[in-house]
């Protein structure tokens, strides 16, 4: 591939430059890494950006455009940033680079292959149906796990209201009773008198537990490489887990390959692009062993327990062929369809589930509640 890059109008190719060349008395934007830019801006950008593109307008001219149409202040901010770089004849990857964790490198590195050979409006057009895809890919998993989350923070809510507000009313009558109360009904005072006293402090260190938690994993590498890995391996969530790494690892590959790039660079690109860090190791492994001359199916086989078996046999068929890049894409809208399939059955199989431990949660108070009053009921029948 050659060191070629189109120059900021969009017409022919100039020489490439990795870093920022501007001289110092020019003030140049602040880059910071903590900028942050919704799929939805990176979509708009992506898409708007090619349209433009292949219209005949100048780069400089469309990013103009793009600022004004923004809605953002942040990044309204940032194609100001990208107009400068461009204008001081730096290439549109360039100042890209500047804001990587907004933009990411799948995007940073179509934008600079897409200069380098002169596809850049085509690279857009791929790029932004690829992050629309991915988009609703995440919207269908958060969206499936977003109403088991709502059934348990209720069941904990009505729980503590009872426990904390209502029972507590009752506990005179019941200490004025003179036979022995059943066992539920004497753990649930207890547990009753502890959220009573003591339930701010829970709640408290319950919360800092959970955001601390958070962090390490967050932070630290090897434990959120153990959790991922970990959530790979449970019933339900490790399917979902697993059909959204592939499908979004053969979609990524698939989209550099259509872009020109050679398949060993294609592999790092998407192990920098993937979050997950267990998919990450193997993109990363995978590009070690394509510098070996080894088939992709080949390394995908050995790995079978992140990897379905048909996705060795179509990658191994899309190789013989020597369309690599349809292949892919076909894996990544089978599984995509199939976890649309599976977030779907999730729903439907965790409702009843949920509904019937919520109601044994809510029962056992009510029980708990009623027992004694119907003792008394019987012992004053009786006398």
């Amino acid at each position: 591939m050659n060191n070629l890059h189109t120059s900021p109008s969009g017409g022919q190719p100039a020489a490439r430059q990795a870093e920022p060349m501007i001289k110092e008395d020019v003030i140049k934007p602040k880059r910071s890494r903590w900028v942050h830019i919704s799929m939805a801006e990176q979509i708009f950008f992506a898409k708007r950006l090619a349209i433009l593109l292949k219209a005949g307008i100048p780069l400089l001219d469309a990013l103009s455009m793009l600022e004004k149409q923004a809605k953002g202040r942040t990044m309204k901010n940032v194609l100001g940033a990208l107009k400068f770089y461009v204008t001081h004849g730096q290439s549109l990857a360039v100042g890209m680079k500047q804001f990587g964790r907004a933009f990411g490198d799948l995007t940073i590195n179509l934008v600079r292959i897409g200069e380098q050979s002169g596809t850049l409006a085509e690279n857009l057009a791929y790029l932004a149906d690829t992050l629309k895809k991915k988009q609703a890919l995440r919207r269908k998993v958060v969206g499936a796990l977003v109403y088991p989350i709502v059934i348990v923070i209720a069941t904990f809510g009505i729980t503590g209201i009872l426990m904390i507000y209502v029972f507590p009313k009752i506990l005179p009558i019941f200490a004025s009773l003179r036979f022995e109360l059943p066992w539920t009904t004497r753990l649930l005072i207890v547990v009753s008198n502890v959220l009573v006293q003591y339930g701010g402090w829970i709640l408290t260190v319950t919360a800092l537990v959970v955001v601390l938690a958070w962090l390490v994993v967050r932070l630290v590498r090897s434990i959120r490489y153990a959790v991922q890995r970990t959530v790979l391996t449970l019933p339900l969530l490790g399917h979902l887990s697993q059909y959204y790494q592939v499908a979004t690892f053969c979609r990524t590959m698939s989209v550099l390959l259509r872009c020109g790039v050679v398949i060993v660079e294609a592999a790092r690109i998407t192990a920098e692009a993937t979050p997950n860090l267990v998919y990450r190791a193997q993109a990363q492994a995978l590009a070690e062993h394509l510098t070996k001359g080894e088939k992709i199916s080949t390394h995908l086989a050995n790995s079978l327990g992140l990897w379905p078996v048909d996705v060795a046999q179509m990658v191994s068929v899309g190789e013989a062929t020597g369309n690599l890049g349809d292949t892919l894409m076909y894996l990544s809208e089978t599984y995509e369809a199939e976890l649309d399939e599976q977030t779907k059955n999730l729903t439907t199989l965790i409702e009843p589930v949920l509904m019937v431990c919520m109601g044994l949660v809510v029962g056992f108070i009510a029980v708990s509640i009623i027992m004694p009053i119907y003792q008394v009921t019987q012992y004053v029948n009786a006398r």
